[in-house]
Formats: structure tokens, C-alpha cells, sequence
């Protein structure tokens, strides 16, 4: 995610436009590469691209949309998106993680995981994403903003490998 990544999520974020508008052209960005390929397409002229902007979007978001074409930056829209809710997540003081897991953690190790990021990170809750991972071998890793905690087996089997190779 690059800074101008960011710079067009706040202007997202700015518009104050409804989720249910943002979510609705994510869904159309993520169920049809095609549209983004003739939204990024060079060949394609504005008007066409204007004409099914305005055909398959609601209205709320299609300026910024018709932005992001007329800057040649509209191949960038996922990582718009992901930008803006990191955005929205630090605004209600909330952070995002990811557990992955070979054997699902009980509920209680979940909300022990929870307290811990909250506290760690000074949050009031966690966007918590559990993925099986069944190529961990054992254990688990746990991803919050750029930090990794990796206590997997597969983790410790490669650390060993590293270590004994620089013997």
C-alpha cells in the first residue's frame, strides 16, 4: 500500500459516502476483473468508461471513481479499499488481525488473543480473521499491522534451518 494509496482513501474517507455504496462497487470491483481492466484500459475513451460508471455504480461514488480513471489510478481501487478500512478501524480505535491457525483456538484463547493485541496496541477491540493453515504444521501466526508473531511449528523447523545453515 503506497502513500498515494492512502491520500485517495482519506478522500474516501472525506466524502463520507454510505458503506453500503463503498461496499457495493468493492463487490463489483471483486466479482468482475474485467471491469477493472476496462476502467484501466488506455484504449477505452473517457466517455465509454463515464458511461458504465454511471450505469453500474449509485451515484454517491461514481465521481470518485471517474477521479480515479482520469488519474490512470483506478487499478489501484483494492488496495484503495484495504487503505480505507484501516482508516475506518482506526477511527473507532480498532485495529485488524489475522490468526492463522492449524487447529482452531477455543473461544476463550480468541478473546485472550483480543486482550492481548488491545492492550499491546492501546485499542478498544480487534477485527479479528481466523484462517486455517494446515501447512503451519502446528501452532499459529498471528499478523497485526506489520508485525508477525510466528509460534508454528513450520516457523521454529525454519529458524533451526537458518541457524544451523550459518554454522
Amino acid at each position: 500500500m503506497t502513500e498515494r494509496d492512502v491520500n485517495y482513501a482519506k478522500v474516501l474517507q472525506e466524502l463520507h459516502l454510505s458503506e453500503e455504496s463503498i461496499s457495493e462497487a468493492r463487490a463489483l470491483f471483486q466479482e468482475s476483473r474485467e471491469l477493472l481492466m476496462a476502467l484501466s484500459n488506455p484504449a477505452i475513451k473517457k466517455k465509454e468508461k463515464e458511461a458504465v460508471i454511471n450505469r453500474i455504480f449509485c451515484e454517491e461514488i461514481r465521481s470518485f471513481i471517474k477521479v480515479l480513471c482520469d488519474n490512470r489510478y483506478i487499478e489501484n481501487i483494492e488496495a484503495i479499499f484495504k487503505a480505507y478500512d484501516l482508516l475506518v478501524l482506526e477511527k473507532s480505535d480498532r485495529i485488524s488481525a489475522t490468526l492463522s491457525y492449524v487447529t482452531k483456538p477455543s473461544e476463550d484463547q480468541i478473546k485472550g488473543i483480543k486482550q492481548m493485541i488491545c492492550k499491546k496496541y492501546n485499542k478498544v477491540d480487534v477485527l479479528l480473521q481466523l484462517n486455517e493453515d494446515k501447512s503451519l504444521m502446528g501452532g499459529f501466526v498471528l499478523k497485526v499491522e506489520d508485525t508477525e508473531y510466528d509460534k508454528s511449528l513450520k516457523g521454529k523447523i525454519l529458524d533451526l534451518q537458518k541457524t544451523l545453515l550459518w554454522r
